[in-house]
Order: C-alpha cells, then sequence, then structure tokens
C-alpha cells in the first residue's frame, strides 16, 4: 500500500458517519487536498478494482447514496476496518 493510499483509507475511516454514510471521492479529494485523479486511483485499488486486483481484498466500498443518486459514498469494508485498527495499534 503506498502513503497515498494509507493516508486515503484513514481519512475514509475518520468520514464514516453514525449512520453509516461516507465522503464522496471529491470530498476526499479536497480534504486532502490530493488532486481528484489520483484520489480517484487510489480509491479504485482500495476497493480491490484495479487491474489484477482482488475484490475479495477490498478495503473499501464505493457504494450509491439513497439520498442522492449521483453521488457514491466511501466506506470501509470489515477488512478496511481491520486494516484501519492495524495501524491505529501500531500509532499507540
Amino acid at each position: 500500500m503506498t502513503i497515498g493510499e494509507c493516508i486515503s483509507l484513514i481519512e475514509i475511516a475518520n468520514g464514516m458517519t453514525d449512520d453509516g454514510g461516507g465522503l464522496t471521492i471529491t470530498g476526499l479529494s479536497q480534504t486532502l487536498n490530493f488532486p481528484l485523479s489520483s484520489t480517484s486511483r487510489y480509491t479504485i485499488k482500495l476497493a480491490g478494482k484495479a487491474k489484477n486486483g482482488d475484490p475479495a481484498n477490498a478495503l473499501i466500498t464505493n457504494m450509491r447514496n439513497p439520498l442522492n443518486d449521483v453521488s457514491k459514498e466511501l466506506r470501509l469494508t470489515p477488512r478496511g476496518q481491520l486494516v484501519i485498527d492495524q495501524i491505529a495499534s501500531l500509532v499507540e
């Protein structure tokens, strides 16, 4: 995992709300001040959709917002939460 992907994953975790909502790719890009093209690449890889990627290894999902059909929200998968927990244990 690259540092950009790691930072993106952490910010996606921080952006998740109690009701299950999450950041959009645009919101993540703006929050991190990363170019949208880079943010998009990071999320594709984290979602296991990159070339030669395995969806079973996905750390995030990119789901349509039920309240706004145009918008997609980024959320952690259970595997993504496990990685976040491991990162947190390293920082403690």
